[in-house]
């Protein structure tokens, strides 16, 4: 039911960039059984949406903590802190074709059953114009990872203020907060990237046993 009037760049409303991001980065977040083989399955779900950086760095943070271990058994879920959903600043445009979404989650993870992780982490995510492959991706928007920033965890009590006055919490400087990939530099304008290799069961990596 869209309409394409060829030579104009429509405008996308700061609600749908934000409510990509989310849903987008929730389901990329999203460990159900067992991280060494969901966070691959999710990646190749989702590799459409993310941009051909974004989705390198991603996989080379699950190599990684498949290294580590960290994945065995592993479940995750991200979820957005009540009340701190969608507002105008959280979503800041870069120009006419980024934008820079301010995520503040939720984040909890279990290892063999046993809860390993519980934590306020804001994800401040690099949303771009993605107008490659409308059959798979009819958002026409991708997610830039980081855009050279890290995720920063949010103290309890910032979280709390925050709710009560429904303004956008300030952090706490802390590299290390979320153990998340580390920003990869890319062109400044990422909407029309590259062709990338397509990453398919075969081509991602497999786990240890």
């Amino acid at each position: 039911g869209a309409t394409i009037n060829v030579g104009t760049t429509p405008s996308i409303p700061d609600t749908t960039v934000y409510t990509f991001a989310f849903y987008i980065w929730q389901q990329v977040n999203h460990w159900k059984t067992d991280g060494t083989k969901d966070y691959g399955d999710q990646l190749y779900a989702l590799q459409s949406f993310l941009t051909p950086t974004c989705r390198e760095q991603l996989v080379a943070d699950m190599e990684q903590r498949s290294a580590s271990g960290e994945l065995s058994r592993r479940t995750r879920a991200v979820m957005e802190i009540p009340g701190l959903g969608y507002s105008e600043e959280r979503v800041l445009v870069q120009g006419g074709n980024a934008w820079k979404v301010l995520l503040d989650t939720q984040v909890q993870e279990t290892q063999a059953n046993v809860p390993v992780k519980d934590a306020y982490i804001r994800y401040p995510l690099r949303v771009v114009r993605f107008d490659v492959d409308r059959e798979k991706n009819p958002w026409q928007l991708a997610i830039d990872c980081f855009g050279g920033e890290r995720p920063a965890r949010l103290e309890a009590k910032a979280v709390a203020v925050s709710q009560a006055g429904h303004t956008v919490a300030q952090v706490r400087t802390d590299a290390n907060a979320a153990a998340a990939p580390a920003p990869v530099p890319g062109p400044a304008n990422a909407t029309a990237p590259a062709a990338a290799p397509t990453i398919s069961p075969a081509t991602l990596p497999k786990a240890s046993n």
